[in-house]
């Protein structure tokens, strides 16, 4: 089931019903039918090639229940999947979803109760849909559960019955318990707004096309990526969520990309003096930190090559200006104090263009340039790798181009936990989805065949022309030091031998 897992982590829907208490539900047991969608008002559909049936014959407690059953056109990856949808909007710090559920001959799937949490950005930050727990076959009506801790930063709560697979599935009485408590019952909870929520002018793109990139738009595009991403980090006003970091780089991208030094000085100096005056002022400076292992590198904020003395004034007082504690883009997880990103839309469900893939690239560069732990261990200039991979963010303009770059940035910390993590088509794609039979392992840098992968019981697990203990020296002609000599860019670890 883990690719079903998968698509529901990364499905966003923006479907919210109107709230008129804490739950927001006041159709939770399909009471009331919408004429437009033919499902029970305020629930939507995930999944496809299912058939919903509001039924009142086969019921419980309530006048009717749902049923899910398979649609003749259904395919062995398809689910079906009734949900609706809830603000956080109420104090608790866990949620369960409990219901009725009854089975008939359900088999190659299993059934469950979805219940997921979302951030603001719509991306899932808890979830489970229990089935892993392999719930299948004929039972009669009875009761389940789902729990999910309802964690910081929750602002959607995603909930209903799954089912893959074929076979009948009802589902009825369904209730929702906050920290053991019906859901009405739960202390109401503040939502915060924030200035930068409610920019939306690049909700669908950035629109920014750059076509020949020249050495002058590159250099003005390395300054801009520094500067965004100090200002992100260092100015009150951003950190206090005034302004959407990513649409003002979108704003003024296209008015410094072929403009000389002087001009980008005007250009910044109007956006820096556009953020606010700086009047509250750490009484600590960076430098008086002598306990820190590692200080920001900082010193090019002063450097009269990339700025004027104008701009160099402003960047020092907002490098020592007073800040919150918790800011909108950066704060910090509790007891480990590992650096926690806020509000990062993930631009999922929109095309990829110029804007957004440097967006990206500016994005992690300055993670890694602030809040990495083992910067002084990467072994380069960072600086020299954001300037060599603007040119590859901007060129490669194939999905499949722009992932392999992400890969190949992220290889450039030389961390085994940095990865591109989970399902990924464009890697799945690039890599090829079968394996051979032959399992190997890097042995005094040799490839050598060390076992086979076994089909079935039945298979002998050898292969006619490869024995345990060969080297392989080449595939499909091409010699494997040369295949290594071609990965190790897009192999992210810590050293060598890891890498193999």
């Amino acid at each position: 089931m883990k690719k079903l897992f998968i698509i529901f982590i990364f499905t966003i829907s923006s479907i919210i019903t109107a709230q008129e208490n804490p739950s927001g539900l006041t159709n939770i047991n399909f009471e009331k039918m919408s004429d437009k969608t033919g499902l029970p008002e305020g629930w939507f559909l995930w999944g496809m090639n299912y058939v919903y049936t509001r039924d009142s014959l086969q019921k419980t407690d309530n006048k009717y229940s749902m049923r899910i059953e398979p649609a003749a056109d259904r395919k062995s990856k398809d689910f079906g999947c009734l949900a609706t949808s809830i603000p956080v909007n109420f104090q608790g710090k866990t949620i369960s979803v409990k219901a009725k559920m009854k089975l008939e001959n359900v088999s190659g799937g299993s059934v469950g109760l979805l219940l997921r949490v979302d951030d603001k950005n719509n991306k899932s930050i808890s979830f489970d849909n229990m089935l892993q727990n392999n719930i299948a076959g004929t039972v009669d009506w009875k009761e389940y559960s789902v729990e999910l801790p309802i964690v910081e930063g929750a602002r959607t709560i995603y909930l209903g019955p799954i089912i893959s697979g074929t076979g009948k599935l009802w589902v009825s009485d369904i209730k929702i318990d906050v920290d053991g408590k019906d859901i009405k019952l739960a202390e109401p909870k503040e939502i915060i707004s924030y200035k930068a929520d409610s920019d939306k002018e690049f909700d669908n793109g950035s629109g920014i096309v750059i076509n020949d990139l020249n050495e002058l738009q590159t250099e003005n595009l390395f300054v801009l990526g520094k500067l965004w991403g100090f200002l992100k980090y260092y100015h009150p006003k951003i950190g206090e969520g005034e302004y959407n970091w990513d649409y003002e780089l979108f704003r003024i991208m296209p008015k410094i990309l072929n403009v000389s030094k002087t001009e980008r000085d005007e250009i910044f100096l109007a956006w820096i003096n556009k953020l606010g005056e700086i009047t509250e002022f750490n009484e600590k400076k960076i430098s008086d930190y002598e306990n820190a292992t590692i200080l920001p590198e900082l010193d090019w904020l002063s450097n009269k090559n990339i700025f004027s003395d104008e701009i160099i004034a402003k960047l020092d007082l907002i490098k020592n200006a007073k800040r919150k504690e918790e800011s909108y883009y950066i704060g910090m997880y509790e007891v480990v104090n590992n650096p926690k990103f806020n509000n990062e839309n993930s631009y999922t469900n929109i095309d990829l263009d110029d804007g957004l893939k440097l967006l990206s690239l500016y994005r992690y560069w300055n993670m890694i340039q602030y809040f990495f732990p083992d910067k002084n261990l990467i072994g380069e200039d960072w600086n020299i790798v954001l300037k060599e991979f603007i040119p590859k963010f901007v060129k490669g303009r194939m999905n499949s181009e722009y992932t392999l770059n992400v890969l190949a940035l992220i290889a450039r910390i030389h961390d085994t936990h940095g990865n591109i993590w989970g399902e990924n088509r464009e890697l799945n794609l690039y890599y090829g989805v079968n394996r051979p039979r032959a399992i190997t392992t890097f042995i005094e840098e040799k490839l050598i065949v060390t076992d086979f992968y076994s089909l079935n019981d039945s298979t002998k697990k050898d292969l006619s022309d490869i024995k345990i203990g060969d080297r392989i020296v080449s595939i499909n002609g091409k010699a494997v030091s040369d295949i290594v000599k071609d990965m190790l860019p897009l192999t992210p670890a810590s050293n060598y031998p890891t890498q193999l």
